[in-house]
């Protein structure tokens, strides 16, 4: 407790980590589909609804890969 996230000696917790990753999915799926967001969440099977709350989650738009 009181620790911040950030492990000692600048390395990333196991969750920033997985949420780099998680990020990077979901640019990538948007890449390969053209932005198109519900295309995307399918690649990457998961409900429409999830994907866009994961967008928000990250700041991540949609448009920006159109």
């Amino acid at each position: 407790e009181g620790l911040s996230n950030r492990a000692i000696g600048g390395r990333l917790g196991l969750a920033e980590q997985m949420a780099q990753v998680e990020r990077s999915l979901l640019i990538a799926a948007l890449g390969r589909q053209n932005g198109r967001a519900s295309e995307a969440a399918k690649a990457l099977k998961l409900p429409r609804k999830t994907f866009y709350d994961k967008l928000a989650k990250y700041g991540i738009r949609a448009e920006e890969f159109r």
